[in-house]
């Protein structure tokens, strides 16, 4: 398509619409998805988000039900950059790291260089909005080197020597600086992409002070921006910061109206409709298929799963509005402040006015407060319901008398769940995992402790846990399923221990957790299956079902990995490591032979100690018992 090539995307549309046509009569998937991701591009040239976050998950579709890493890999990356030019860089960040694993997958080493390098931009442009947060500086940073060391293409290494002149920029690090803009230039000329080595042409000369220049510079530059309203709002912003830098603030705020008002444009309600539409359709799915079985099987559970459902969409509810607020009350806040520096300076006769927006803002301000606190009260009643659903601590007795239960959400509700149960003869504990954290956690969290109660009440269950995991899964499968054929690729670690105490004899089944065993003074890592509870690329048929004769004083842990992904030791520049797994197997081999009763105090003292004043990164679950 030479039209396409060329960027003649009005002549291109209707010639790839006929190829679109050809293709599906002929039933060509490859063409089919190929010609999906040029229009998603086109519309993406045409500011036109809904119809090209459309045709990019159609494009995606294909991709996953062909197995194509490769195409996949393309996909996330197209939808990574989409999202980051229309300032949601949370969602970017999600699809470029689904990239970046993919590629990993496929050693495709070209494709990791150029996701790894937009990666390290979008962790880049969130550290400049929150300069406090090492978190994306340390990414972008890690990202950028990494993409820089695997030797990519013209286009990676654009990518890449933009952010590490950025990066040098940061540190003040004027040697650095010019070395890579020497480099950046030298694959500057060979890119499509023209604005953003004018960017960064102007931020070159702005951190040597050259601010005159800087504007002249971008003033002779602005039909290069003209061809999309993302690439003129652009324009505005850093026609806006040099402006400031010259102390010129009449211009200034001119320039930023029109950078607000193309934003505006650019991010409008069919944007955010195109990309919560998947998430709304999935999140109504999960409580249809809820509801249909609790009034089939689990009329008992029906009230706290409804209430629970209705708590957290409320609390989501909440923070949306409360993100609608804030955004709203920052915009108006720094429009305040742009024109109470002119006013002091130029029109002091408009004091009354500014007056009058300061109190607009205290009002909001107000309101996202009173918004804030009907979100905690709505989450922390979800709490309580969760905690109901999970094993007490007299269930936990009554089974095993011998253990101990460490169980710390890293927010008020969990995404890790355990449960104790009796099944014949044999004695049962459960530890899970569900994908995410919070009220997402705690979504999946309630659906597998509902259908447990169904697969795990049986002494044939008990014997046969590989089978039970077998169900688990095709159940989360047929359940998280929306009703655009968009499979939700969520699932859940478990572990199943099934005790015969008649027999001395164990039954379990582990998906991709830890547990270890602990026998006259030695350690052993018991072996499982390292894929989860739900979909996955490189999926068996069936999980396995390990037996193992257990002995007197035996003492088995089982636990998800939250305690040993925790960040803590030696902390340098607000970071540290991780404690890792076989640190935390030497602790438990040092601490087996204390009383269970105790065992629990002292991993507390030990997490606590390594984490110091870190936050905790992950919902923690630890549950030892003693034969």
């Amino acid at each position: 398509m030479s039209y396409f090539q060329n960027t003649d995307f009005v002549k291109a549309k209707p010639q790839i619409y006929k190829l679109l046509q050809l293709a599906e009569n002929q039933k060509d998937t490859s063409r089919i998805a190929e010609y999906f991701l040029w229009l998603a591009n086109l519309y993406q040239f045409f500011n036109t988000p809904d119809s090209s976050f459309y045709y990019h998950n159609k494009a995606l579709d294909i991709c996953i039900l062909k197995r194509d890493t490769t195409a996949m890999s393309i996909c996330y990356s197209n939808l990574g950059t989409e999202t980051f030019n229309r300032g949601f860089y949370g969602l970017s960040e999600n699809y470029l790291k689904k990239a970046v694993h993919l590629d990993s997958i496929t050693d495709n080493k070209d494709q990791l260089a150029l996701n790894l390098s937009l990666l390290g931009l979008v962790y880049g442009i969130q550290y400049i909005d929150d300069n406090t947060n090492n978190y994306f500086k340390e990414n972008a940073i890690n990202c950028t080197y990494k993409s820089l060391s695997l030797k990519g293409n013209d286009l990676s290494h654009f990518y890449t020597y933009y952010a590490l002149t950025q990066f040098a920029m940061w540190r003040k690090q004027n040697d650095s600086c010019d070395y890579y803009y020497q480099k950046f230039r030298e694959v500057a000329s060979q890119s499509i992409y023209e604005t953003m080595s004018i960017s960064l042409d102007m931020d070159y000369m702005i951190y040597y002070k050259q601010y005159r220049k800087a504007l002249d510079y971008l003033i002779s530059k602005k039909s290069v921006f003209e061809m999309s309203k993302i690439s003129m709002r652009f324009y505005y912003e850093k026609l806006n910061y040099v402006y400031e830098l010259l102390g010129d603030y009449r211009n200034a705020h001119q320039a930023n109206a029109k950078q607000f008002r193309l934003q505006r444009e650019i991010s409008d309600d069919n944007t955010t409709r195109a990309i919560a539409n998947a998430e709304a359709e999935k999140a109504a799915a999960v409580e249809r298929v809820k509801r249909e079985e609790s009034e089939k099987h689990f009329a008992a559970e029906a009230k706290q799963l409804l209430t629970l459902i209705i708590s957290l969409s409320v609390g989501l509810l909440l923070v949306s509005i409360m993100v609608i607020l804030i955004f709203r009350m920052l915009k108006i806040k720094r429009k305040a402040n742009i024109e109470l520096l002119q006013k002091n300076k130029l029109l002091d006769e408009r004091n009354s006015e500014i007056e009058t927006q300061k109190n607009i803002i205290t009002e909001q301000w107000k309101e996202v407060e009173n918004v804030n606190k009907q979100l905690i009260s709505s989450i922390t009643y979800a709490e309580r319901i969760q905690r109901a659903a999970v094993s007490s601590q007299a269930d936990v007795n009554e089974i095993f008398p011998q253990n101990f239960v460490y169980y710390r959400p890293r927010n008020i509700v969990s995404g890790d769940y355990y449960r104790a149960v009796r099944c014949g003869r044999f004695s049962v504990m459960i530890t899970a995992d569900c994908t995410g954290h919070g009220i997402p956690g705690a979504f999946l969290s309630m659906l597998g402790i509902s259908s447990l109660k169904e697969f795990m009440s049986k002494e044939s269950d008990a014997e046969n846990p590989g089978t039970v995991l077998d169900r688990m899964r095709n159940f989360i499968k047929t359940t998280l399923v929306s009703t655009s054929s968009n499979s939700i690729d969520d699932g859940m670690d478990m572990t199943i221990c099934c005790f015969d105490f008649e027999d001395m004899e164990l039954h379990y089944a582990i998906a991709n957790q830890t547990m270890v065993m602990i026998r006259s003074g030695k350690i052993t890592r018991l072996k499982g299956d390292k894929m989860p509870v739900g979909r996955y690329i490189l999926e068996k048929e069936h999980f396995q079902t390990m037996k193992l004769t257990i002995e007197k004083d035996d003492v088995f842990y089982m636990f998800s990995d939250g305690i040993e992904d925790q960040f803590g030791g030696e902390i340098i520049n607000n970071t540290g490591s991780k404690l890792m797994l076989r640190n935390l197997e030497t602790f438990l081999l040092k601490i087996s032979s204390e009383p269970i009763e105790n065992q629990k105090q002292l991993l507390h003292e030990k997490k606590e100690k390594w984490r110091g004043n870190l936050p905790q990164v992950d919902d923690m679950t630890m549950v030892g018992i003693r034969v």
